[in-house]
C-alpha cells in the first residue's frame, strides 16, 4: 500500500487500474484490497465463468471475438481462454456490441459513484496499441458528476505472478513440482500507487475519454509500474 492512501483504496469510491498480466489479476487484487463491494470489468466470457464471477462483473464484448486460432501462439492459458470465449460469443454485430458495452460501463460508473470499488484493465490485447477508452470513459462520466469529487484513481502493478508456476506446482511431475516452487522462491507482489481524484486529473487531461486514457497510460509508465 502506499505511504497515503490505504483507507481510499481499502474503503472509499474508487477506480483500480493496471495492466492485466493474467488470469490471476482479478484474485491477487481482491485479496490485497479485501474489500466486499470490489466489481470488474471484465470480458463477457469471463463473466460466463461462474455465478460468484458474474455477479462481481460488469461485462464487455470485443468486437472481434478471441478465438482458439488467435489464441494458440500465445500459450496454454491464452488458448484455453480463446476456446471458452469461442464457446460463450456475445452478440456480432459492431453496434450491438458497442451499445451493450455502453451499457456496462454506465454500470460500473454507478456502482463507483454509489462509493464502491471497480477494477479495470485498460490495455489492448495487442501490447503496442494505445490503451482502451474505457477507463477514459468511466473517468469523464464521473467527472461531470459533482456528488463524486472524492473518487479516486489508483494504479497497480503485480509482479511475481506466473501462471505457469501455478500450472508447474499441480503437475504429477516431481520435476515441474520443483521449477513450480522455484518460481516462487519470493512472493507475489501487488503495489498500489497513491490516489489520484479523478477531478484532477481530468483538469489535467480534459474530459475526452481518449485523451484520459492516454493521461493515465503515460503516468502508469512514468511511475515504472
Amino acid at each position: 500500500m502506499p505511504s497515503r492512501g490505504e483507507k481510499e483504496i481499502r474503503a472509499g469510491s474508487m477506480i483500480v487500474y493496471g495492466t492485466h498480466g493474467s488470469i490471476l489479476t482479478p484474485i491477487l487484487l481482491a485479496a490485497a484490497i479485501n474489500r466486499p463491494d470490489l466489481k470488474m470489468v471484465a470480458a463477457d466470457y469471463i463473466a460466463k465463468l461462474g455465478p460468484n464471477i458474474a455477479g462481481c462483473s460488469f461485462p464487455v464484448y470485443a468486437a472481434m471475438h478471441v478465438t482458439v486460432k488467435r489464441a494458440s501462439d500465445k500459450g496454454l492459458v491464452p488458448r484455453a481462454m480463446g476456446w471458452i470465449a469461442s464457446k460463450s460469443a456475445g452478440p456480432s454485430d459492431r453496434d450491438a456490441v458497442r451499445q451493450r458495452n455502453r451499457e456496462s460501463l454506465a454500470g460500473a460508473a454507478e456502482h463507483v459513484r454509489q462509493g464502491g470499488g471497480l477494477i479495470i484493465a485498460p490495455e489492448s490485447r495487442n501490447r503496442r496499441e494505445p490503451w482502451r477508452t474505457g477507463l477514459g470513459t468511466l473517468v469523464a462520466d464521473l467527472a461531470r458528476d459533482a456528488a463524486c469529487q472524492s473518487t479516486y484513481l489508483v494504479p497497480w502493478s503485480i509482479r511475481g505472478a506466473s501462471v505457469t508456476a501455478i500450472f508447474q506446482l499441480l503437475s504429477r511431475n516431481p520435476l515441474a513440482r520443483r521449477l513450480g516452487a522455484r518460481r516462487f522462491r519470493n512472493p507475489v507482489q501487488v503495489l498500489f500507487g497513491e490516489p489520484m481524484l479523478v477531478e484532477r486529473v481530468v483538469a489535467e487531461a480534459g474530459d475526452d475519454p481518449r485523451e484520459i486514457a492516454a493521461y493515465l497510460e503515460r503516468d502508469y509508465r512514468e511511475r515504472g509500474f
